[in-house]
């Protein structure tokens, strides 16, 4: 079975790693505030990011980011976007050539205006690459509600080895070679849900 790292405890992270938990994986979660670390370890639940979820067992939580990420053939970047490049520089001296890298985080860098997933090619130039990204919800899908996402990376074998890592009869993962439109569209939803959302608040609906 797959031993999968997640870097990171806000609540799509949480709710990924749930997701592999349940499946069967042996999953280790990083959470970087020690104090949240002991509160999840303690009670098995994230109450300040996922609350009234239940973690599996077997979901590690440590705020250990070296011990997180040994032996892993995957590694979840699951911090918020503005943090993903300081996040993957503190990981670097603990990550092996053959572990995937997976960017679970949308957002655009604001200073540079790349991808996350170009920002895990620069600092990590020698690990293969890949995204999920999809219309969901983390407390949709640490609750078992049935949810489609997209797995995208330059080489088809990857986008699809990642597939079947995260696919469960719930959880439904397709293939996109897209990464670039993948990667806009997850950064860019909320953009366009906030503009729907004035347009409705000012009463210009389709009728």
């Amino acid at each position: 079975m797959y031993n999968i790292s997640i870097i990171g405890a806000g609540s799509w992270g949480t709710a990924i790693a749930i997701v592999l938990a349940k499946k069967g994986c042996n999953v280790k979660q990083w959470v970087r505030r020690p104090e949240l670390c002991s509160q999840i370890r303690e009670t098995r639940e994230n109450v300040t990011y996922l609350p009234g979820v239940v973690l599996p067992s077997n979901i590690d939580i440590t705020s250990d980011i070296e011990y997180c990420c040994k032996n892993s053939h995957v590694i979840v970047i699951a911090t918020p976007s503005h943090a993903v490049r300081e996040t993957l520089s503190n990981i670097k001296p603990y990550v092996n050539n053959e572990q995937i890298i997976v960017s679970i985080a949308k957002g655009i860098e604001n200073e540079t205006l790349m991808r996350m997933s170009e920002i895990i090619e620069e600092v990590l130039p020698n690990n293969k690459v890949a995204v999920l990204s999809g219309p969901c919800h983390a407390e949709e899908v640490a609750k078992d509600i049935p949810t489609a996402i997209v797995s995208s990376a330059r080489e088809r074998k990857v986008a699809e080895y990642i597939q079947d890592v995260f696919m469960t009869p719930k959880f439904r993962v397709y293939t996109n070679p897209d990464m670039v439109g993948v990667e806009l569209g997850g950064a860019l939803k909320n953009i366009i849900a906030i503009g729907a959302g004035v347009i409705d608040g000012l009463g210009f609906d389709a009728q």
